[in-house]
């Protein structure tokens, strides 16, 4: 009885702790245990220089056609217009490759072989219709010279029908870069 009664009270114990951290009202070293990890910075501005940095990965987390985590449109950048974008790109997927392009959007998501063009000098990752395999990472540079709304795509074959696609954004009236799990 001695023994079950110190288990359950170990056990409550553990329960007790585990739902302060939860709670983030236990301190661990003197700091406080936080809730939930910090979100991923995947956009930053440099306003003197005009420059938005984004950070996109192909199969971030369990699903293998998403950018950084957002599938079929969940995910946004937004750069001020005439930003020059610098994108750091990456592909966690170790089923296939995947690649990126921003076009534009004509109101239909581009679901042929063949993709559209960029829709803007240099908006894609290299060898980008064919893939990037797992574990390489590239970048990529272009001006966001014209406002509006755009797709980000994997223009690999077919990846844009299984949902390998977000939003990329142009505004005239943001003042810094965005990177939005919707």
């Amino acid at each position: 009885m001695r023994y079950s009664l110190r288990r359950a009270g170990m056990l409550t114990a553990g329960v007790v702790l585990l739902a302060g951290l939860l709670a983030g009202s236990v301190g661990i070293s003197g700091s406080q245990a936080s809730t939930s990890a910090a979100a991923p910075t995947w956009a930053t501005y440099d306003l003197k220089a005009k420059t938005a940095h984004l950070t996109l990965i192909s199969s971030y987390g369990s699903d293998t056609y998403n950018y950084n985590g957002g599938k079929a449109g969940h995910f946004t950048f937004t750069v001020p217009l005439g930003a020059k974008v610098v994108v750091t790109y990456s592909n966690q997927s170790s089923m296939m490759p995947h690649g990126a392009e921003v076009v534009p959007w004509t109101g239909v998501l581009p679901i042929a072989l063949v993709p559209p063009p960029p829709a803007f000098a240099g908006a894609f990752s290299p060898n980008y219709r064919h893939g990037t395999r797992l574990g390489i990472t590239q970048t990529f540079t272009f001006v966001a010279n014209k406002a509006g709304k755009y797709l980000l795509i994997c223009p690999v074959h077919n990846h844009v029908k299984f949902g390998h696609w977000g939003w990329f954004v142009v505004s005239k009236t943001a003042t810094t870069a965005s990177g939005v799990l919707s």
